[in-house]
């Protein structure tokens, strides 16, 4: 019996240990369990965070946006009405800047614009930026455009009345123009 009892002891024992060992690893679990559950918490709560922030974000970029569309639309309204043709289109989105001429239905990139359409367009763009200034200069190239063209632009200018100077280089003849202008030719006595 003695022996018996020494068995069950040392069984018994066993079974503690055994016991113990699966104890840690239940505690190990639980604590598991519940950093788990604490980072699931505070990740609930960056989400919530960032969905804020996300918002901020998309209500600061519609402002931009509306902000810069103010600016751009008159930007665009002001060389339009410089321009003999067409519409000055001017975008800004996440995209960049966008710089083109509609007409009709057409929309022609900066860059792909001929050369006369491209002086008549600076031309129009920097009247629309600098204003109709007294003191203000504007100098353009417009060697680009045809007798016609050169007229229509000498023409649009002279209804607009600028009050600032501008000065058209161009390296032709010009056979017409409004009474209004003064032309030097180099070569000649001024």
């Amino acid at each position: 019996m003695k022996d018996t009892l020494k068995e069950q002891i040392s069984g018994l024992a066993a079974a503690i240990k055994e016991l113990r060992g699966k104890e840690k690893q239940h505690i190990k679990i639980q604590t598991l369990v519940e950093q788990t559950e604490k980072s699931r918490v505070e990740l609930d709560s960056v989400e919530d965070e960032l969905k804020d922030v996300r918002a901020d974000k998309a209500k600061s970029k519609a402002q931009k946006a509306m902000n810069l569309s103010g600016v751009v639309g008159k930007i665009s309204e002001k060389t339009t009405r410089f321009l003999p043709v067409g519409d000055a289109l001017f975008q800004i989105d996440e995209n960049g800047l966008f710089i083109g001429l509609k007409r009709d239905e057409a929309i022609t990139p900066y860059l792909s614009l001929s050369g006369g359409e491209r002086a008549f367009f600076d031309l129009a763009l920097c009247h629309a930026l600098i204003g109709n200034k007294e003191n203000g200069i504007l100098i353009a190239e417009v060697a680009e455009l045809d007798d016609d063209k050169l007229k229509t632009l000498l023409s649009a200018i002279s209804e607009m009345s600028p009050k600032n100077q501008i000065i058209l280089n161009t390296c032709h003849d010009i056979p017409e123009y409004p009474k209004d202008w003064n032309v030097i030719r180099l070569g000649e006595d001024l």
